[in-house]
């Protein structure tokens, strides 16, 4: 659950975010979790040789029956200590114990010709230990056709919770699983792989816990499964290979990552990295994601499923994680978030090739790609963050919020993308931090109902009219109460959209009708030619408008706007900002800021705005519908709109208008 409760127009606004159940520190395993084998006195024996298996004396309380190379035990003791070594062709190993018991093996290959290859029933929990040294092999067998096949089937089969330790074990699953769990399972082993699964790879009904080692997984639909637990990555490195239909890397009812580095590539069409119906918590480690799946439409839904990267069913919560998200899919996502959305910290890298996905019948049905989608409230209070959206579409944007959005504190923020590059359906609240939006072919920030700038350096770019650098509809709000801004774009009408709500009180400047031309910087300077800010532009625009604002402009001061080739002696802030310096240009645009709000023409005019009253908006209304004619469908289509591409402007994953993308690792 999130509050964003702001007044827009205010000078000051309530901000509360709520996240339930962030954890404050970072979980530590249990003691009934860290193996003690002096706990496990009684030892037991077991050495498969081919077709038969060789059993050590029996404990009391323990009892077994042996048919070729299957072995079937029953224990009531405790303290057991299970020892499993040897070959078997055709073999299994089955244990019931009412007591926890501890399993281990030792180069240990049991492979089964049917059912499971392993079953452990031990509602007091086990360990199940790889000794150091050889690894282990286990391989269930494959149903035949027509065999009615449990769910729980696997190569492993465990009723309770299990402790996975020790050296290294490998599994097939060819029935179902490679280890299904009933209870919790803790994974503390040096290496643990599961090559090849019918269905899902590592499943645990009530959990899943990577304390360390090295798990790698392939072949397999859902890598990691767990409906009704979290997974929970505490260290060591996850390597998962994904490739199948609908197939998720993680399947869980939470995710959570607090250190190791985890690695996910799903390739199956409607993928997702990471699936979590409830909450990820990004707090430490490393997480790269590749997604590259196509979008699967349901003629039932009369919708599309498409590729996620990270896909939250409630909230997301991000603070010192260093994430990487690419999706090569049509119609896919980076981070696609169903509730809030919180970035405290970190390193937080987008990247999305794919193109929007519309249906040839179904108007209705279509799939956007996006870098960061967010259908609640997003709150980016820190952290660097690099969106970069490639593809090509109406709605391919950037990063989306379809309620509030509020970037503060020292948040760094570049967004690239082809349509808008940031969109909110709410409000936008500014109040620190850097911000970058440039878009290829509309708005670079686009506001539906307010925005408001009271902190920070924003730098947006949009396109040629009638997109521009900021835009807000036609009753919306906007405002600026402190911050830098720098907008470039087009414009609808005689300017571009201005900050006019009655709570701006920082003055604004628009220069109009220049001819921008990339590379070309444009400065805003005071009276005596200092630069106060300079940009150079990332591309060329026709009649192009340039938006400065700034602390240190006044009323009553006068300024000039210059195009030039250079600027000496600035201070370089990044993505083609500078501050402070000199121009030398004789063709500078001079006025005096008399009022609030400043549009100055090409040709040397100036007018001023008034802010307009309240309950009227802060930006252009919308234009009005072409007339009618008579036997027509009510006016002229709207022409289509011109074909753009990223290459005619340079543009690419290797000549960016802004720093360079990179992966965080």
């Amino acid at each position: 659950m999130a509050v964003l409760s702001v007044a827009c127009g205010d000078k000051k606004a309530y901000i509360e975010a709520v996240i339930p159940d962030i954890p404050a520190e970072v979980p530590t395993l249990p003691l009934s979790a860290q193996l003690c084998v002096d706990s496990f006195p009684a030892c037991v024996d077991v050495e498969y040789k081919g077709d038969t298996v060789v059993l050590s004396a029996l404990p009391q309380g323990v009892r077994a029956t042996v048919s070729g190379a299957k072995v079937a035990v029953s224990s009531s003791a405790e303290g057991v200590h299970f020892m499993l070594r040897g070959e078997a062709g055709d073999g299994s190993f089955t244990l019931t114990s009412g007591a926890e018991v501890l399993v281990s093996m030792d180069a240990l290959m049991l492979f089964s010709q049917r059912g499971n290859a392993m079953t452990i029933n031990a509602p007091g929990g086990v360990f199940l230990c790889a000794a150091e040294g050889r690894p282990n092999y286990i391989m269930d067998a494959a149903a035949a056709e027509g065999e009615y096949v449990a769910k729980n089937s696997a190569a492993i089969r465990i009723n309770g919770n299990a402790v996975v330790c020790g050296g290294s074990i490998a599994l097939k699953g060819r029935r179902m699983s490679g280890i299904h769990c009933s209870g919790r399972m803790i994974l503390n082993n040096k290496n643990f792989a599961v090559e090849g699964a019918a269905t899902d790879a590592i499943v645990a009904d009530s959990g899943i816990v990577v304390a360390d080692g090295n798990i790698f997984v392939s072949g397999a639909r859902d890598a990691f499964k767990s409906k009704r637990g979290s997974l929970v990555v505490l260290g060591g490195n996850i390597k998962v290979e994904a490739e199948r239909e609908k197939g998720d890397g993680v399947q869980a009812r939470n995710f959570y990552l607090y250190g190791g580095n985890v690695e996910i590539k799903s390739s199956g069409a409607a993928a997702r990295g990471i699936n979590s119906k409830g909450a990820v918590y990004l707090m430490d480690g490393y997480l790269n994601v590749e997604t590259s799946g196509e979008p699967i439409f349901s003629p039932k839904k009369a919708d599309y499923t498409s590729a996620s990267c990270i896909k939250s069913g409630t909230h997301t919560y991000m603070r010192n994680a260093c994430v990487t998200l690419v999706n090569s899919a049509d119609g896919g996502k980076g981070m696609n978030c169903d509730g809030v959305m919180r970035i405290d910290g970190g390193i937080l890298a987008v990247l999305n090739r794919g193109n929007d996905v519309q249906h040839p019948e179904e108007p209705d049905a279509h799939s956007s790609a996006k870098g960061i989608k967010c259908d609640s409230v997003l709150i980016i209070r820190g952290g660097a963050i690099d969106v970069r959206v490639f593809g090509k579409g109406q709605r391919s944007e950037g990063v989306e919020s379809k309620r509030n959005m509020f970037i503060g504190g020292n948040a760094a923020i570049n967004i690239f993308a082809f349509d808008d590059a940031l969109n909110a359906g709410g409000d936008i609240i500014i109040d620190g931090g850097r911000l970058y939006a440039y878009s290829v072919a509309n708005d670079g920030i686009d506001g539906n109902a307010c925005i408001s700038l009271r902190g920070g350096i924003v730098v947006a770019n949009g396109g040629n009219a009638p997109e521009q650098g900021v835009d807000v509809d036609g009753d919306a709000r906007f405002d600026v109460t402190g911050g830098v801004l720098v907008a470039v774009g087009g414009t609808m009408g005689p300017a571009p959209t201005l900050p006019r709500a009655q709570a701006t009180e920082q003055p604004v400047a628009a220069c109009v009708g220049s001819e921008l031309e990339r590379g070309k910087y444009a400065a805003l300077c005071s009276a005596d030619g200092a630069v106060l800010y300079a940009y150079r532009l990332p591309r060329s625009l026709v009649g192009g408008a340039v938006t400065f604002s700034s602390p240190q402009m006044s009323v009553g001061q006068s300024y000039s706007f210059v195009l030039c080739d250079s600027v000496s002696g600035a201070k370089n802030l990044g993505n083609g900002l500078f501050e402070g310096g000199r121009v030398d240009d004789s063709s500078a645009l001079s006025w005096r800021q008399q009022q609030l709000l400043a549009v100055v023409s090409a040709d040397g005019s100036v007018r001023f705005l008034d802010k307009l009253a309240a309950g009227d908006n802060g930006g252009h209304p919308m234009p009005p519908p072409p007339p009618p004619f008579a036997g027509d469908n009510g006016g002229h289509p709207m022409p289509p709109p011109p074909p753009f591409n990223i290459a005619d402007e340079g543009y690419n994953e290797d000549n960016l208008p802004a720093n360079g993308w990179a992966p965080v690792r």
